[in-house]
């Protein structure tokens, strides 16, 4: 029997879009276990919104644009552990995405550093 839980909803192009997590498929192990959030994309791909699970790994690598509002292209997780969403051991970040801006400025925090860049069509940033 396949067990299905709808995890988080988000608005693309007006069309409500469902998150399915499945044990093994897409999840952490621990988010499967505790029916948690699927795992976070490395890079944003036109969600407006995503609640999502960061694993260690990914919130130790990727690049990040950005302090606070992070370039959509910028590795979401990685971007969580600079914004101090997750820990070092990764946990769930719950994130909404925002209109470009004309710069992003460089910073250094929890142990990540981020870069600066100039403008860009689209930005995020982490409810907490």
């Amino acid at each position: 029997m396949l067990r299905e839980a709808i995890v988080a909803m988000s608005t693309v192009a007006g069309a409500g879009l469902a998150f399915i997590a499945l044990p093994g498929i897409g999840t952490t192990a621990a988010a499967a276990q505790a029916g948690g959030a699927p795992a976070c994309p490395e890079k944003l791909a036109g969600q407006a919104s995503l609640v999502c699970a960061c694993s260690a790994e990914a919130a130790s690598t990727g690049s990040v644009w950005g302090s606070g509002l992070y370039t959509a292209d910028s590795s979401v997780c990685r971007a969580a552990r600079h914004a101090g969403a997750v820990s070092a051991a990764g946990g769930e970040v719950r994130l909404r995405v925002s209109e470009g801006r004309d710069s992003y400025a460089a910073s250094a925090r929890n142990g990540i550093g981020a870069s600066a860049w100039g403008s860009f069509s689209t930005s995020f940033a982490f409810d907490r």
